[in-house]
Order: C-alpha cells, then sequence, then structure tokens
C-alpha cells in the first residue's frame, strides 16, 4: 500500500504538471514573456554579482618575490601592550593597539591554476588580519588574544565564496598565507616580504634585531 499511494501521488503530480504545461504551450505568448522576462531578470543579477565581483578583486595585489608589501613598527604603551603602526605598499597607513610578546600577520591569497599561472597570472594577496600572541603558555590561555580586522569586504567576499566551492585542482582556488610569529618591542620596526608563496618578517633596526634574537 505505501509504495501504490506514492505511485498515485506521483501520478497526481505528474497529471497537474502536465495540465499547466498544456496550459502554457497553448498561450505561448504569456509563455514567452515569461521567458524573456526570467532572462532579463538572471542577467541583471548576473550583472550586479559580477559587478561585486570586481569591487573586491580590486582590492587584491599579485604577489612579486622578494616584494616588500609591508612594514611595521611598535611603540610602547605599558608592558605586554603596544600601538602597532602598519603601511602597506601603497602608503596607507593603518594603526592598531596589540597586547601580547609577538605579532602575527595574515592574508588571504587567490591562487591561479597551472595553466593561468603560465599564461602570466600571479597570486593575489590582501592582508587580511593581525594578532597578538603571549609567551607564557598560561596567559595564552588565560587571556583573549587580540586580534585586528586589515580588510573586509564592502558586498561580496570572493575569497570566501572561492574557499568553499573551489579546489586545488580548479581555475582558482583560495589559501592563506602567514607571517610567524615575530617579538614586539619599543621601537622595533619590521619589513614584510613576498617569499615564494609565503610572507616573511624581516627586521630592519637594532631593536628588531635584539627582539628576534632573544626570541
Amino acid at each position: 500500500m505505501q509504495y501504490e499511494g506514492l505511485a498515485i501521488g506521483f501520478g497526481v503530480a505528474g497529471l497537474i504538471f502536465l495540465l499547466i504545461g498544456i496550459k502554457l504551450f497553448l498561450n505561448l505568448r504569456r509563455l514567452i514573456e515569461w521567458l524573456i522576462g526570467t532572462i532579463a531578470l538572471v542577467c541583471l543579477l548576473m550583472t550586479a554579482f559580477l559587478g561585486f565581483c570586481i569591487i573586491d578583486i580590486r582590492t587584491y595585489t599579485p604577489m612579486v618575490h622578494e616584494k616588500p608589501i609591508a612594514t611595521v613598527s611598535f611603540d610602547k604603551i605599558d608592558e605586554q601592550k603596544y600601538e602597532m603602526r602598519l603601511v602597506n605598499d601603497k602608503g596607507l597607513e593603518l594603526r592598531y593597539t596589540i597586547e601580547g610578546d609577538a605579532w602575527r600577520l595574515n592574508a588571504n591569497v587567490l591562487v591561479w591554476s597551472q595553466r593561468l599561472a603560465s599564461m602570466g597570472m600571479q597570486p593575489g594577496y590582501r592582508l587580511n588580519s593581525l594578532s597578538g600572541k603571549y609567551y607564557a603558555l598560561d596567559q595564552q590561555r588565560s587571556r583573549e588574544p587580540t586580534t585586528a580586522q586589515i580588510a573586509v569586504s564592502q558586498y561580496l567576499d570572493v575569497w570566501q565564496l572561492v574557499s568553499d566551492n573551489m579546489s586545488e585542482d580548479s581555475m582558482v582556488y583560495a589559501r592563506t598565507a602567514q607571517v610567524s610569529s615575530q617579538p614586539m618591542a619599543d621601537g622595533a620596526l619590521y619589513e614584510v616580504v613576498v617569499n615564494g608563496s609565503k610572507l616573511t618578517a624581516n627586521p630592519l633596526n637594532d631593536a628588531a634585531r635584539a627582539a628576534a634574537e632573544q626570541w
């Protein structure tokens, strides 16, 4: 009885769709108008989607090997508390208050397939966030790490869209690049450089070098 009931239900549904199809077919003008309206709506939605993609993609910069992409400096405010100044390669200066002993910088990266890479397409990066870290394990566990967002997508996050739907076998895929933990010190100055597909922080002054040696 169960499957007979299902068969009857499918039969009724099929009959309803058949009647709707016949009615639409007999009124071709309305059907054509509906199809044209649907296609026009889809085109408008795709235009908006691509426009939002363009706005977001323009915030990415090609990753060029050994190219400096930012400088990071620190001024001590209090014990384990620093004002961090980040200046990117476009000259934009951002300031953050970071707590802890060390800092980390994260970037979102869009990577193209080998075929597109061979045609000159370079991976693109966007500095995404930075965070502080404590040396002591008990502090790391008991205190919330300082985090700050550097870039926020206005309408559509292309990186998140690619990350959720694409794999490394796709035309483009998403990954992250991170500057490993570096010590903070009063007056320390670092330069963030592209190193292949990674990011590296190089100390530029004595304060940064002395902190790195003690790290």
